[in-house]
């Protein structure tokens, strides 16, 4: 069926057009015939089958012919992921391009404030993933109660990834099923999707498409059972075996293909990542501000713009002698002649572009768990940052810490990739996992050190002994920490404790470095934070 036989406001027909649409896919058939009077859908579709141009064909075809709420948004699309929520605002401004319709997508990752920002001016269609959509609706800024299209893509994929709360609180916060219309698409129609949609749809048509044969006679298929951890040994062995002269290595998501990609050019292989993968200096200055690379790499004493200048020279005692902060500037006295692949190489490795291990003064025990992304990112904007000649201050340390090759061991032992809290978790809490134990690298200073220098995971932040010798850095679990989210994100953007006491020490320059983050971060730290296991 063509579309131009669907009856179709001219100005949405014209996009249909413009991007190349003649014929109608047999789900967008199947599903325009009933969706375009308003009934509710349940399909099962497959990715790639036009599922995204049948609800968004929908939705702009309805709120061109039927008057709508005042309120705003008037349709709220939930998909599983920040990628897919991309794509399908990208298809929505494709297909809507002739009609007077706002569109955004409200994902995590990105700035908060530039998504409140857009939502206060109004937005027709809002795209999004559970955990940011709920953070924004829980701080009051942003509700559907104007909605009169509910769309749910992907919905095997929700409950895969633990989503299903998340889709009940938002089909609560949307108008009852006689006042909207609710799509939902889903690969498989298993018993917990009719479930769901015996819940919050009205008499839906229920599409059924079969899928196409997805295989290929001629290609040889191997499955290998292994862990996590296994992947990438296996990769290599079958890299080296010889057999595989060109390959194409799919991954789930960008980051991760970016994480991949970065791994075989160090165990030197020609990789190209075919993700987009582009430094973003203000996520680079995020990056930068959440690290505290200031705080630790500027010249001694150094205040205001002088910060910026990364000329290194501060000493750090510790148990294994005193470390000085090196010039990491873009001097080629610094990192001037580095690229973004050697700073990779040196946060997640602990390794200098001449191959010498660093010491893990340097915490790239925690930047281990840095997405690629941020660190091309963080690369970028140190290139925009002043440069110094200044020349590195060797380390101090006696015998047997100052010999590097046994930091070979040392990571064997203490670099581990993964999470230390792998409990579920929201969007808002993963996110403040990522910039506690990633980029914040909270757990260097709050959690304590066994003689080997590694941190003792099993006690995460619950305090350690300073190494300067001069007290206790404090034990910073909900067992100790009787603060409310919100008295925690107050303190790490004004250094005011609830006590009306403020930040001293060390904190002044990290409270320096976490109110320039947005809003949204300094909650997604403050969340985290409390469900962190408690400590007494």
């Amino acid at each position: 069926m063509k579309f131009e036989t669907l009856p179709l406001a001219e100005n949405l027909l014209k996009g249909i057009q413009d991007t190349g649409f003649t014929r109608c896919t047999p789900v967008q058939e199947q599903t325009l015939l009933e969706s375009l009077s308003g009934r509710d859908i349940m399909a099962q579709a497959q990715t790639g089958t036009g599922k995204t141009a049948a609800f968004l064909i929908t939705i702009f075809h309805r709120l061109t012919i039927v008057e709508q709420a005042k309120d705003k948004p008037h349709a709220l699309i939930l998909v599983p992921t920040r990628e897919l929520a991309v794509q399908v605002e990208s298809d929505a401004l494709d297909l809507g391009r002739h009609l007077n319709f706002s569109i955004i997508n409200v994902i995590g990752g990105v700035s908060y404030d530039k998504q409140l920002e857009a939502i206060q001016r109004g937005v027709d269609i809002v795209v999004g993933t559970p955990g940011r959509l709920i953070d924004l609706m829980k701080n009051h800024n942003l509700n559907f109660k104007g909605a009169g299209f509910f769309v749910i893509d992907e919905a095997d994929r929700m409950f895969d990834m633990g989503f299903i709360p998340d889709i009940r609180y938002l089909a609560r916060k949307v108008p009852p099923v006689d006042r909207r219309q609710t799509m939902l698409f889903s690969a498989t129609l298993e018993s917990r999707v009719h479930h769901l949609a015996e819940e919050y749809m009205k008499d839906p048509e229920v599409i059924e498409i079969e899928p196409e044969q997805i295989t290929v006679e001629s290609i040889e298929q191997v499955l290998y059972h292994v862990g996590m951890h296994e992947k990438f040994p296996l990769l290599l062995g079958l890299l080296k075996s010889g057999e595989i002269n060109r390959s194409i290595i799919f991954t789930n998501t960008k980051a991760e293909a970016e994480r991949l990609g970065f791994k075989l050019q160090g165990n030197g292989y020609t990789a190209e990542v075919l993700t987009g993968l582009a430094p973003n200096l203000a996520q680079g200055e995020l990056v930068f501000n959440v690290g505290g690379c200031a705080s630790c790499h500027s010249a001694p004493k150094s205040e205001g713009e002088a910060r910026l200048t990364l000329a290194g020279g501060q000493a750090f005692t510790s148990p294994f002698g005193t470390f000085h902060a090196p010039n990491i500037s873009p001097d080629i006295a610094g990192i001037g002649g580095w690229s973004a692949l050697d700073l990779y190489n040196a946060m997640h490795h602990g390794v200098s572009p001449e191959g010498s291990h660093y010491f893990p003064a340097f915490p790239y025990a925690s930047y281990v768990r840095a997405t690629p992304q941020d660190i091309v990112s963080l690369h970028a904007f140190l290139q925009t940052l002043p440069a110094s000649d200044a020349l590195n201050k060797a380390h101090d340390l006696g015998f047997p810490f100052n010999i590097r090759r046994s930091l070979g061991g040392w990571k064997l032992l203490f670099l581990k990739p993964g999470w230390v809290l792998e409990s579920e978790l929201s969007e808002v809490e993963i996110r403040g996992r990522y910039l506690v134990e990633a980029l914040g690298h909270c757990g260097e200073c709050h959690t304590p050190r066994n003689l080997l220098g590694g941190s003792q995971l099993g006690r995460w932040l619950t305090g350690a002994p300073n190494p300067t010798g001069k007290g206790n850095i404090p034990n910073i679990t909900p067992g100790k920490l009787e603060w409310s989210e919100v008295d925690i994100a107050e303190y790490l953007s004004s250094g005011f404790t609830p006590e009306f006491d403020t930040a001293g020490g060390h904190m002044v320059a990290v409270i320096e470095n976490t109110s320039k983050l947005p809003a949204s971060d300094r909650g997604a730290i403050a969340a985290y934070l409390k469900r962190v296991p408690p400590f007494p």
